[in-house]
């Protein structure tokens, strides 16, 4: 049970940390990309982090 408990616990920090990250996506050109809360299909194909700054933008657009 303790197993469980410890992996629970590392993975609570590995989320923390990647939630904690400001990511900045740019153009080719260095444009900044800014995340809506509709997200996008070039989003998802950027794996977590494009999820994560998904689930932000979802977040702060709902306060």
């Amino acid at each position: 049970m303790n197993n469980k408990k410890l992996v629970h616990k590392k993975s609570k920090e590995i989320l923390k940390n990647l939630y904690d990250k400001n990511e900045v996506f740019n153009t080719e050109d260095g444009k900044i990309i800014n995340v809506n809360k509709d997200g996008s299909l070039g989003l998802l194909a950027l794996g977590y982090r494009g999820l994560i700054a998904w689930r932000k933008a979802k977040k702060s657009n709902v306060k």
